[in-house]
């Protein structure tokens, strides 16, 4: 199955300026088999939460957010994402996850979210998730580019990470990598 988002007039979205509120989430898919294609949110605490197994997240820009993409169903792809001023970039909680070529910027300015030194990363593959895949993505400006704590380990290749604040990569304790 699909979602479809169509304008009112028939035109492009990007011809639009389309705004969220300041809720917990700017969009959440809880089904399976979904593709996300050029969204922009701005200003949610979760820009992206992801629900259903095998979604996939193309294309979209998050900005100020405390979390741009969280992932919670397996199977899910994150390609090509811009990030933003985020406190944190992409969380993955699931299986077999790829998050790929995406750009994460976070800047130190006056608006702050309120967040975890840990949160604080680019990409984090977090307890329960096994098998995820970050690879050539830019990470810039967040306390760790990749943290991992997971039982199954992730694969971690090619990605370049400037200007951390506490170390390129991190991993947790009590886990397998």
């Amino acid at each position: 199955g699909s979602i479809l988002f169509h304008t009112s007039d028939g035109r492009a979205p990007e011809t639009h300026e389309i705004g969220l509120s300041a809720h917990a989430a700017g969009i959440v898919v809880w089904r399976s088999d979904v593709t996300l294609r050029g969204l922009v949110v701005r200003d949610a605490e979760v820009g992206i939460r992801v629900r259903g197994d095998r979604v996939t997240v193309e294309d979209c820009r998050v900005g100020n957010a405390r979390r741009a993409v969280s992932v919670g169903g397996d199977g899910g792809v994150v390609r090509r994402l811009r990030v933003d001023d985020s406190a944190g970039g992409v969380y993955v909680g699931a299986n077999d996850v790829l998050v790929e070529d995406s750009r994460l910027f976070r800047r130190h300015d006056d608006v702050l979210w309120s967040t975890y030194d840990q949160d604080e990363t680019g990409i984090q593959f977090y307890y329960p998730s096994k098998r995820g895949t970050a690879r050539r993505n830019l990470v810039v400006g967040f306390g760790s580019c990749v943290f991992v704590k997971s039982r199954g380990g992730a694969r971690i290749e090619g990605n370049t990470c400037v200007h951390p604040g506490r170390g390129a990569f991190g991993v947790g304790g009590g886990c397998e990598h």
